[in-house]
């Protein structure tokens, strides 16, 4: 081996050798360190478990009173009806449509001239329209967005987020679904005939504007039958006839309602069942809901399907149910409220008539069931749990629950 390859053994100087005293400082020092850190992560700990029970404890909070801690007049729009949208509220009548804050401060309004105005909305577009006249009007929440004339009666709309509309109109005995672009343009028109296919109960557009749901329902044989289409209106569409890409149907069943959750989740609503299809293209039936008894009302937000059922138990005439969307029930409460309207808001199941109403968490905890002071015509959850927005003809509230 050579010389230049060969490295002495390496030696500690004498005086820098630490003393035993000196270990013995140094071992100390160590477990300071250490149980300072443990310290640390038990208080950090600690700390977790008691945020943690503080608000398993609030989430459960239950409240038998309300005060009402700001209030707001709705001047104007006399005999309007409301609804959420892009953070604020539309308000329509048939003399226009206006969108306003939480405090009724105005950001828009559109006038218009309409015998009986329906709206649709989805998360970034509304349409208003006249229910058997000829005018259909797109908004955001800046504003107008495009206006569309049609030849036939209206009966129905729907509209996606990309300023599409799909519009049921009225020919004589038999009906046509017209798709329309922002700026009046027909993209797709079909006709229904109950000889050829049966008739329209309900129909739905997806978010993109890419699908479009239709379910009719078909009398053959005696019998009542449902039959789920959709339609794609993009590339993969044009490769399949009248762009049809699925149809399937449920005999001796009535679907009165569809609905798009996003672009790749519909359902279908029956009578005893709900049908919940997966895919952007072509779409696949992926889970099923049944029940023994009819279902009286359905609800949903992005990622539950609610459902109020008939219920035998004395006193509690109404079962709600919640699902997620693989069918696994998550939320099942008996009702005595006799509501008119329900809705899922902010992962809570909200019901409401004319003067009452009661809040659910989806953790089944019964927040509040009571009276209102004034007519109800919507209830609106906030970000704050006991914070609600009632909206009644002339004003709207924002409550504190007690």
């Amino acid at each position: 081996m050579a010389e230049d390859n060969i490295r002495p053994f390496r030696t500690r100087d004498a005086k820098n050798v630490p003393t035993e005293e000196e270990r013995a400082l140094h071992k100390k020092i160590r477990r300071h360190r250490l149980g300072g850190r443990a310290a640390i992560v038990v208080l950090l700990l600690a700390a977790v478990i008691l945020i943690a029970y503080f608000y398993m404890d609030y989430q459960r909070k239950t409240y038998s009173n309300y005060s009402i801690i700001e209030w707001n007049e709705l001047s104007g729009m006399e005999n309007s009806n409301s609804v959420s949208f892009g953070g604020n509220i539309l308000r329509y009548n048939k003399d226009g449509v206006a969108y306003v804050d939480y405090t009724n401060a105005q950001i828009w309004n559109q006038p218009y001239e309409m015998g009986s105005p329906m709206l649709d909305v989805s998360d970034q577009a509304a349409a208003v329209a006249d229910k058997g006249g000829n005018k259909i009007y797109l908004f955001d929440e800046k504003g107008l967005t495009g206006e569309i004339d049609t030849v036939l009666p209206i009966q129905k709309i729907t509209v996606s987020d990309a300023d599409t509309v799909a519009v049921l109109l009225k020919d004589g005995s038999v009906s046509r679904v017209n798709y329309y672009n922002k700026s009046g343009e027909v993209i797709s028109e079909m006709k229904i005939g109950m000889d050829n296919m049966g008739y329209p109960m309900a129909m739905d557009v997806s978010p993109d504007g890419k699908m479009f749901m239709l379910s009719f329902l078909s009398v053959s044989g005696g019998s009542l039958d449902t039959v789920i289409s959709y339609y794609n209106f993009g590339n993969v569409g044009q490769e399949y006839k009248d762009r049809l890409v699925k149809s399937k149907t449920y005999e001796d069943s009535v679907f009165p309602e569809v609905e798009f959750l996003d672009d790749s989740t519909s359902v279908a609503y029956g009578d005893t069942m709900a049908c919940i299809y997966k895919g952007s293209q072509i779409p696949e039936e992926s889970a099923t809901i049944t029940f023994a008894q009819e279902i009286q009302s359905v609800f949903s937000d992005a990622t539950h399907l609610g459902f109020i059922l008939s219920n035998d138990k004395e006193g509690t005439p109404y079962l709600a149910e919640v699902y997620n969307l693989s069918g696994k029930k998550i939320f099942s409460e008996d009702v005595s409220l006799a509501y008119t309207q329900v809705k899922l808001d902010r992962e809570k199941v909200i019901l409401f008539n004319d003067t009452e109403f009661s809040v659910y968490s989806l953790s089944g905890i019964h927040k509040f069931e009571g009276e209102y002071e004034s007519t109800i015509k919507d209830v609106i959850s906030t970000n704050k749990q006991s914070r609600y927005i009632i909206i009644t003809p002339t004003e709207m509230d924002k409550i504190k629950l007690e």
